[in-house]
């Protein structure tokens, strides 16, 4: 009960009291007695959690607690908050309520592999996980947009056409055989509806594509933490959660190929953003291979889904996984935003990309990759700029200035010099994704241009 009475009819209501002096006195036979006076210290773990309590946001910031109950310490995350974590003022929600939505789409799966409830459910569950931190909010892509993807179950190339907008991110899901994998993200989408939400430093997919192996025997539960039920399958080569998790993970943009990610790694070796940095103790993430974290990533010990996963009960993301997201744009509680800073350009080849805002981009001598993001971007070229590319111009939008040093007096001028060529398709795997250009500045000085509307000379200026 809530009350505890003793022999002189005392109640002691730890309701409203936490502390209370109580004399025990016992007396034997000849009538010599002994008494001692102790201190209760009580606490009501019964409390009712606060509503806005959330677990899961809770077991991605906290990663010890999920350790905690697989090894039997605590039974949920919210007796860790009540017992331990709300005494030292960790958050039990987020500051900003989360709109991230992940959704899937089993259109290709037509051999049935996620006919089964538990299997979709699973699937949905750890993508709640990842919503329940991502504070970002993309904006929606309308019914009608056509785009490429990989089929998932065949591994052909597709064209869809949406019949309903995406809101924030659709991810189509299918199975076939595997070698050597437990789950394949078929690649990064998007740069030929949307090139622009994908080349800048704020990173925003909405679409992508993961294969799972129709050949492998998943356990499949979707709800990891708790103890008291058994998965729906119990198959040995894999965990459809951590498998799903994991993948999801490269879909939001730990993946190479993508311009923002490739930029913060230092020649492939390990990552360097600024959060990542931060959370490794002032030292770049170690990286295994392009798009995975090596096991152990800091010295206090904090693994990642990306580095560890199966192998050490990591179902969910840890800071580790986001503080790299963060560094390519998204917005976590507790990580610094990066979006707004664009990357910077040397006289060597570089990745210079640009926010979401209107930008400048001179990307001075050697060859480099050029991404403006959103905005209406200037791309600068001078006489020495070497063998450039841009990733995303926009017609009517963005402007090639160059400068008059290269013997050009307007733009018609640019358009029209020797060597150029104009609006040939851009094409992956035999797929039309856009449209490609090249001009000639100078030998030595050449822009590629990847763009989805025709250039023409109102493309470019002289300064």
């Amino acid at each position: 009960g809530n009350q505890l009475q003793v022999a002189d009819d005392t109640l002691l209501d730890f309701e409203t009291t936490t502390s209370h002096d109580v004399t025990v006195r016992t007396t034997d036979s000849g009538g010599e007695s002994f008494e001692k006076t102790l201190t209760i210290q009580v606490s009501d773990v019964d409390d009712q959690l606060p509503a806005s309590f959330d677990e899961q946001f809770y077991l991605v910031m906290n990663h010890e607690v999920g350790q905690g109950i697989f090894n039997g310490q605590f039974n949920s995350a919210a007796e860790h908050f009540q017992t331990i974590g709300q005494a030292e003022g960790r958050a039990g929600a987020p500051n900003k309520p989360s709109t991230f939505n992940i959704e899937f789409d089993y259109r290709f799966d037509t051999n049935g592999f996620f006919n089964d409830p538990n299997r979709r459910a699973t699937l949905e569950a750890a993508a709640s996980f990842w919503e329940s931190v991502i504070q970002d909010e993309f904006p929606n892509v309308t019914a009608g947009t056509e785009f490429f993807i990989v089929n998932p179950q065949t591994g052909q190339p597709e064209t869809v056409t949406l019949d309903r907008e995406i809101d924030d991110i659709l991810i189509f899901v299918g199975a076939k055989n595997l070698v050597d994998a437990v789950g394949v993200t078929n690649g990064n989408f998007g740069e030929d509806a949307l090139p622009e939400r994908v080349s800048g430093v704020n990173y925003e997919p909405f679409v992508s594509s993961v294969s799972f192996g129709s050949n492998l025997a998943y356990s499949v539960d979707p709800t990891p933490y708790d103890l008291s039920d058994t998965p729906s399958e119990n198959g040995g080569d894999a965990s459809l959660f951590i498998t799903t998790a994991h993948e999801i993970a490269h879909v939001l943009g730990i993946s190479a190929g993508i311009p923002i990610y490739d930029a913060r790694r230092n020649n492939g070796l390990s990552f360097a953003g600024l959060n990542a940095t931060a959370i490794n103790n002032g030292s770049p993430i170690p990286l295994r291979d392009s798009a995975h974290q090596d096991s152990i990533v800091n010295t206090t010990g904090l693994p990642s889904l990306l580095g560890n996963g199966g192998g050490a009960n990591i179902f969910i993301p840890t800071k580790v996984d986001l503080a790299i997201l963060a560094d390519i744009g998204y917005e976590f509680q507790g990580f610094t935003n990066q979006e707004v800073i664009p990357t910077s350009a040397t006289a060597n080849g570089d990745i210079l990309l640009g926010t979401d805002a209107d930008d400048n981009l001179n990307g001075l001598g050697g060859n480099d990759t050029i991404g403006g993001g959103m905005g209406q971007d200037t791309f600068i070229f001078g006489a020495n700029s070497g063998e450039d590319r841009i990733l995303d111009f926009v017609g009517g939008q963005d402007v090639i200035q160059v400068d008059a040093s290269l013997g050009f007096a307007n733009g018609t001028e640019v358009f029209n010099a020797p060597g150029n060529f104009f609006n040939g398709n851009r094409t992956l795997d035999g797929t039309v994704i856009g449209l490609a250009s090249l001009v000639v500045l100078s030998p030595g000085n050449t822009i590629n241009i990847f763009h989805q509307d025709p250039l023409t000379e109102d493309s470019f200026t002289v300064v």
